[in-house]
């Protein structure tokens, strides 16, 4: 990426990074507080209600993302009346959208008791769970129905770091405010009540942003699309609709299936275990939602050649991010857990958290592509790929959900994924966008599971010798938090030497290297000798690279 796309890719990372930091510790102290209150019973009906109006919002069915990647050219030429023509229909769309989830929400309310294994308990807690659902229901009709859609045209902008600087101050006051109703009245209905107005609040104040930023887009007008204009956008959604729909299947029928089959108390449990990944996501996804706009003009602008190298700069850094953490997570698991949400909250099983892990890491890996398929526009080309992907994780997840419990119903979302997506999508990406064969990335792709795969074992030997040693001499509760400070210390040092170790004489290291020292390093230089000495190491080993021609 030039200069400037990469200044505004690294300045919304950094700086939605800070504010997604704010979130997660908002989050984490209201989930904390809410697990030791309310306990894992609550914790299941909250993962269960989420997954069943994430299946309800696939009538939105990809018209969010159709839009926001047809409106990039226009923002980029400032058009505002074609700007005004697609939010028109962004609205229309919303509100038709939002009609439709209430009236299929409402008509599953008496099927409810089918999906709930165990909802005779829920309700001997003094629980009345329809009116639970509807709650929820309206937090996700509310979504679309107010300003929901004015909050797309700043981040196609690339101005994410707005909507994140706005999320962060409606969560830290929604989650302050739900701390003190759980810990004066801990009551849930109360608390589910905060969550909803942080909807409204966070639509509202992001429309009421948006529309001083671009206030020529938010006047009233009339504005239609073209027929070509039409076809062209139907065309999108209907690709997008599909890999919406294997989406919401892969994400959200675990914990359908896991409710029925296991009951609300195992599902608490996967939920503690959902929410830590749920929080590493967030904070992964800044960076490659912040890029995304950028790479779409990569793709506009550059020559095959150059969308390659920069595909693989970013897949080296998502390779190093999601394996580090993967690597964190196979290892602090159980003993984060242990000591934050208490020993009723941990599996006591390895497998479950290998499947766990193995499922994020997967699909970790695969981001840089989809990040890629989706800035390319690359919606319609690959329209069957997420029904079958969908459909496969399905039927294995009802087939193992019985013999296997949890990790059959993980387990068998990992299989379906490497069955399809795996292979498919990079087919795809590599087809149309680098003009070249995904062979290289295949196997790529294997070395590097296989090498997170090793470094894991070796730094799981560690923490588990770190705590045997320990062991001999601490006892009581002391000897979690004890235990887990070597362990928490040997995970952030080994697995990232490991990976400077093979990483720090290739181009992409060194191209990531000069883009922090060019946007960073260089303003500090100027305070700094010492930094700047180490940016013009960095700029010798970088223009060295280039003649060379292994950067281009």
């Amino acid at each position: 990426m030039n200069n400037s796309r990469s200044k505004n890719a690294l300045n919304n990372i950094l700086s939605g990074a800070m504010l997604q930091i704010v979130t997660i510790l908002c989050g984490f102290i209201s989930k904390t507080v809410f697990i030791h209150v309310l306990g894992k019973q609550f914790l299941g009906i909250n993962g269960l209600f989420t997954s069943i109006l994430s299946f309800l919002s696939l009538t939105e069915l990809g018209i969010g993302s159709g839009i926001i990647y047809c409106i990039y050219k226009p923002l980029a030429t400032r058009d505002y009346k074609k700007l005004q023509a697609y939010m028109n229909v962004y609205k229309r769309a919303y509100q038709v959208i939002g009609t439709v989830i209430l009236v299929i929400g409402l008509a599953l309310i008496p099927f409810l008791p089918n999906i709930i294994k165990d909802a005779s308990e829920v309700e001997a807690l003094g629980l009345n769970i329809t009116v639970v659902y509807l709650m929820y229901l309206f937090q996700s009709v509310a979504s679309y129905w107010f300003f929901a859609y004015r909050n797309s045209i700043i981040g196609a902008d690339q101005k994410n770091a707005v909507v994140s600087r706005i999320n962060a101050c409606v969560t830290a006051a929604a989650s302050i405010l739900g701390i003190i109703i759980l810990l004066v009245f801990r009551n849930f209905v109360l608390y589910l009540s905060v969550t909803i107005l942080q909807v409204l609040a966070s639509n509202l104040v992001t429309a009421i942003v948006s529309k001083k930023m671009y206030p020529q887009v938010w006047v009233k007008n009339n504005e239609k699309l073209t027929s070509e204009e039409v076809t062209s956008l139907k065309k999108k959604v209907v690709g997008l609709s599909m890999y919406k729909i294997s989406g919401t299947i892969l994400n959200s029928t675990d914990n359908l299936i896991i409710s029925a089959y296991l009951g609300l108390g195992i599902l608490g449990i996967f939920d503690v275990y959902h929410t830590i990944i749920a929080y590493i996501k967030k904070v992964t996804n800044l960076i490659f939602v912040s890029i995304t706009a950028g790479l779409g003009n990569v793709n506009a602008v550059e020559s095959p050649e150059k969308r390659y190298q920069v595909f693989r700069n970013v897949n080296f850094m998502n390779f190093w991010v999601f394996g580090f953490c993967g690597i964190a997570l196979f290892c602090l698991y159980d003993p984060f857990i242990r000591i934050w949400a208490g020993r009723d909250m941990v599996f006591g099983n390895i497998w479950c958290v290998f499947v766990i892990v193995l499922d994020f890491v997967t699909a970790g890996l695969q981001q840089t592509v989809i990040t890629h398929k989706d800035a390319c526009g690359l919606f319609w080309e690959g329209k069957w790929r997420p029904v079958a992907s969908g459909l496969l994780n399905l039927v294995l997840s009802l087939l193992a959900v019985k013999p296997f419990g949890v990790v059959g119903v993980i387990g068998a979302t990992t299989v379906s994924r490497m069955l399809t997506t795996w292979w498919f999508d990079p087919y795809l990406v590599f087809k149309h966008a680098f003009k070249t064969s995904p062979k290289p990335y295949y196997i790529r792709y294997i070395k590097r599971l296989l090498f997170i795969s090793a470094v894991c074992a070796v730094n799981f030997g560690m923490c588990f010798g770190a705590d045997y040693l320990i062991k001999l001499y601490v006892t009581g509760k002391s000897y979690y938090v004890v235990t887990f400070i070597p362990q928490l210390l040997i995970t952030l040092v080994f697995p990232n030497i490991c990976f400077w170790l093979i990483s720090r004489k290739t181009p992409e290291y060194i191209s990531l290297l000069f883009s922090i020292s060019s946007l960073l390093g260089k303003k500090l230089a100027k305070k700094s000798k010492k930094i700047a000495s180490v940016c013009k190491s960095i700029d010798k080993r970088y223009y060295a690279m280039r003649e060379q021609g292994r950067i281009i």
